[in-house]
């Protein structure tokens, strides 16, 4: 019983370091970092640059029909100081 005390512990020490010290990416500096929600699941969307700028000024942000993500990257490239994309209107 001590044992799997001592094991939980540990286990739950192991998970505050890695949260406490994991760096996450955020929209900075030219850089933009986009979670993108799609039907099959969802992914990190990162660029910097010339990438993020092409991405920010990119015209078919606006004919996307997931709202929710044209909203997020028009979010993250305002965040970063870049162009804002035009954002499609829901409905």
């Amino acid at each position: 019983m001590i044992g799997s005390v001592l094991g939980l512990l540990l286990v739950i020490g192991v998970a505050v370091i890695i949260a406490f010290t994991s760096v996450q990416r955020q929209s900075r500096n030219g850089c933009i970092d986009v979670s993108a929600a799609t039907v099959i699941g969802g992914s990190e969307l990162y660029r910097c640059g010339k990438a993020a700028r092409d991405l920010c000024t990119e015209p078919g942000g606006r004919h996307s029909p997931n709202v929710a993500f044209a909203n997020a990257l028009a979010d993250a490239c305002r965040k970063a100081g870049l162009p804002v994309p035009a954002v499609p209107r829901s409905g």
